[in-house]
């Protein structure tokens, strides 16, 4: 990578007196090492080389790194676009396509590509600047993901079970069929079509069982990978430190392949507004933000509105009013008064520096941040470092432990108190402990309630005898169950689900609080369940689990979530 250069006082943009000659000084040159050594390149471009997938680039050659990671509310994922005579790029979701809807194209709006790409880099950077959480993350993913193959394991197996009966009773059926169509005399023809009738049912079902099989593989195969990911996740967090913020869309591109990074947007994308005012240009170009004007700001700014009575006025309006107008516009970028004189009267005093004057003097002043011109719709990112979300660092609660006293668990107060020395039990770890140790978000508790996001420090716990999806409780005020009955949406495509229905036997992911663990489905009566109905299911975990009537659950098959459910029946 190249040394970068930075100019200070550039002479094609600094201020210049009648002599040619920069006001404020000469310019300066610097020249910045490069941000990765060569060796670093190498080393980095292999790792992220092993994840690469398809290409990131634009119509017209432009990286957009959020290709394909952006999924809309229609369900569908958002590519990069650019006008080419201004050169705009942002995001578009592919629902526009009429193709690929019934309905004639979804609703979804475009998003800037400039506005869009920096949030996300940043979420991805807070996670990446801290190598030890980034460390603990990989970890415990390996750990779930080692659980999770011994389940897909048995899965397997199972369905290739299923998949030779299957066959069995294809063959049997079509034996039956051609006996009894030779029995009825039938012409050629319509024994063919009687024979292909009793077949179909089978045959959809053989080709979902086939589908499944083949998702459980690839889904094995991947993890086979999982300590060569974990040494990349590594590496990529001891640069993050001081290194990413220089990357290229290339190579962001290639780190979010790698965290497997999803963008989910998850409210209406806000109107962007066509272009900023005078008055919003005025504090977005200095970077300033808007003063609320007091009574003693007023009286700070008087004596230099007072001065500037240069000329007669012929608009009559109060200067306080003027400058509440100006000040209520850029915060809100609401319409000039009725009133004519406002805007002209801003003009007039930024042409002649009145303006610079009484910004500097409520300059302390309270103040707010100029409304984004560009804003964004409430997004959530997810990534494969652990299925569930990559929260940022300051929502997770943090606590030190000098060695040898016991583990630290996190997580939220479901019910109850928790305090200081009270007996615990960790279900899932089969373990009894005393809570010797309490924070919340940093601070020493000693106590906690429903709802606090607490850290504990479990006396005596080794650290590998705790993973994520245990449960810290009160010792047998819970007890851990694999079998329960639950009331279940299952997604339509739209929505991002299935496209095929479900029957008795089907065996998916089930994510119970922040745990993950295979099921098998009973629908009963039902039969099966076509994407978008409501069913009644009873689901035989692959192990224990502590379980409560109202627990909410969602069901996840091949890397996407195709059901939700509340537990209504333990046992």
């Amino acid at each position: 990578m190249a040394a970068s250069v930075v100019v200070f006082r550039n002479p094609s943009r600094a201020k210049t007196g009648p002599d040619g000659k920069p006001l404020y000084g000469q310019t300066v040159t610097t020249v910045l090492d490069p941000i990765f050594t060569a060796e670093e390149i190498r080393a980095l471009g292999a790792a992220l080389a092993r994840h690469r997938r398809g290409s990131n680039q634009g119509p017209h050659g432009r990286v957009y790194p959020l290709s394909r990671r952006v999924f809309g509310l229609c369900g569908l994922h958002y590519t990069g676009a650019e006008i080419s005579t201004c050169s705009v790029r942002f995001y578009r979701c592919t629902g526009k396509n009429e193709s690929q809807t019934k309905s004639g194209g979804c609703r979804c709006s475009r998003i800037d590509a400039n506005v869009l790409e920096p949030c996300v880099w940043r979420e991805v950077r807070e996670l990446l600047s801290d190598p030890d959480r980034l460390r603990a993350m990989a970890d415990d993913w390996a750990a779930q993901t080692i659980d999770s193959t011994e389940d897909q394991t048995g899965r397997l197996a199972s369905l290739d079970k299923k998949i030779e009966e299957q066959n069995g009773a294809i063959d049997l059926t079509m034996s039956v069929a051609a006996k009894q169509v030779a029995r009825r005399r039938l012409p050629q023809v319509d024994a063919e079509a009687a024979v292909e009738r009793a077949l179909k049912p089978l045959h959809e079902e053989l080709a979902e069982l086939e589908k499944l099989r083949a998702e459980v593989i690839a889904w094995l195969r991947d993890a086979e990978t999982v300590d060569q990911r974990i040494r990349d996740l590594q590496a990529l967090a001891e640069l993050a430190r001081t290194r990413l913020v220089e990357m290229s869309p290339t190579e962001q591109a290639e780190v979010l392949a790698l965290l497997r990074v999803r963008v989910t947007i998850t409210g209406s994308v806000p109107r962007t507004r066509t272009g900023d005012c005078s008055v919003t240009s005025w504090f977005r170009d200095r970077s300033r933000r808007v003063p609320v004007l007091t009574d003693d700001g007023w009286e700070a700014v008087e004596p230099i509105l007072t001065a500037a009575h240069r000329y007669r006025r012929t608009d009559r309006l109060p200067e306080r009013d003027v400058v509440e107008a100006v000040l209520n516009k850029a915060r809100t970028g609401s319409p000039w008064p009725r009133d004519k004189g406002y805007k002209s009267r801003f003009h007039r005093w930024v042409k002649t520096g009145v303006w610079e004057a009484v910004m500097a003097r409520l300059a302390d002043e309270d103040s707010t941040p100029v409304p984004d011109a560009r804003p964004l719709p409430p997004l959530r990112i997810e990534g494969r470092i652990d299925p569930r979300l990559l929260l940022r660092a300051a929502e997770e609660p943090e606590m030190t432990v000098p060695t040898g006293r016991g583990t630290v668990v996190t997580g939220a107060v479901e019910r109850g108190t928790v305090r200081i020395g009270d007996r615990v039990e960790v279900l899932g770890a089969e373990t009894e402990t005393v809570v010797t140790g309490l924070e919340t978000f940093g601070k020493p508790m000693e106590s906690a309630q429903a709802g606090d996001n607490v850290a504990l420090l479990l006396r005596g716990v080794p650290r590998d005898a705790v993973r994520r999806g245990h449960v810290v409780a009160a010792p047998g005020s819970v007890s851990p169950s694999r079998r329960f009955t639950a009331q279940v949406y299952v997604l339509s495509t739209r929505e991002g689900g299935r496209s095929t229905p479900i029957a008795t036997g089907y065996r998916p992911q089930f994510y119970l609080r922040t745990a993950d663990v295979v099921g098998d489905v009973d629908l009963g009566d039902a039969a099966v369940a076509r994407p978008g109905d409501t069913v009644t299911m009873t689901v035989e975990l692959g192990r224990d689990m502590p379980l409560e009537t109202g627990l909410g659950f969602a069901i996840r098959e091949g890397g996407r979530t195709v059901g939700a459910g509340t537990v209504t029946e333990v046992g």
